[in-house]
């Protein structure tokens, strides 16, 4: 995988100021639109362009996790450096974009094609990104690193990805509605490339500490509430699999190709019916079965 773009950062400072003056612009000229899974669209959003070296990934992606993880477990990057306090770092910003574009390079089966592919085929923006007020990709994060990449490449037909097209998000979003937003835009069965089961797990888990039950989850995502509770069961399963058992805590790379083995684990050993007397044993044969 070739990477020719060169991640940059403005300073935060000039970012937010340079969003809110071109915010306020399109309030001016009614170029805005309504997202209904923030705030169930009571607020209309300002729609802008902006350069495209002005926005900054974020790391606290749910399709990049298990990626992040792994590198950490792996001693490839420090423990802390995909934490959100480096986002500003041009090292974390670089990484994390090649981990992006690998997903969008990325398609499943023979009806979603990759994002990379698609936006070169059409040489243009076709869906705007949601940002944060200061800046942050909270949807469209591959998208924007398909169309960096392609930019970079310097023909004539990408220089439309010069400038990209953001819907922009109140000052006032907190960390969870934009943890909700995320998860409700893109962790539906029907959306684009699907995600990994151990992020969806991740998800289930961060909402269920959030206060929310498994129908409320369920109707987030379209889903049926028994695919909620068998996401987090799990998700607990692969974590003491990696902890316990491989004795590689977080190491989300040793998971490839065993979603349907823990999908069996999750319904065997922590179903209503388990008896505690036997569920160590039954997990022990499960977990070297994984490994088969």
């Amino acid at each position: 995988m070739q990477i020719r773009y060169t991640v940059q950062i403005k300073d935060p400072e000039i970012r937010r100021n340079e969003i809110a003056m071109r915010a306020e612009e399109a309030r001016k000229k009614q170029s805005v639109r309504r997202e209904y899974k923030f705030r169930s669209g009571a607020e209309q959003l300002p729609v802008i362009t902006l350069p495209i070296d002005y926005l900054i990934y974020r790391l606290e992606n749910y399709r990049t996790g298990d990626k992040q993880l792994s590198l950490v477990a792996t001693g490839k990057v420090p423990p802390d450096f995909f934490e959100p306090v480096r986002r500003e770092d041009p090292t974390v910003q670089q990484k994390q974009h090649e981990i992006l574009l690998e997903y969008a390079q990325t398609g499943s089966g023979e009806s979603i094609k990759p994002i990379y592919d698609e936006l070169a085929r059409v040489a243009e923006q076709t869906d705007d990104l949601i940002i944060s007020a200061d800046g942050v990709v909270v949807n469209g994060n591959r998208r924007l690193s398909a169309m960096r990449e392609l930019f970079r490449e310097g023909s004539e037909r990408f220089r439309k990805f010069a400038d990209v097209v953001c819907a922009v998000l109140p000052d006032s979003a907190t960390p969870v509605e934009i943890l909700k937003l995320e998860i409700g835009l893109q962790m539906q069965p029907e959306t684009k490339l699907p995600y990994e089961w151990t992020a969806l797990g991740r998800a289930v888990r961060d909402l269920r500490d959030q206060g929310m039950d498994d129908e409320a989850i369920a109707e987030m995502m379209n889903r049926d509430k028994s695919d909620i509770a068998r996401a987090a069961k799990m998700i607990d399963s692969a974590d003491m699999y990696l902890n316990d058992w491989l004795q590689k805590p977080n190491d989300f790379d040793e998971l490839e190709d065993t979603e349907q083995v823990f999908k069996q684990i999750a319904t065997r050993n922590f179903g209503k019916i388990d008896d505690a007397s036997i569920r160590e044993i039954t997990r022990k044969f499960d977990f070297f079965v994984v490994e088969i």
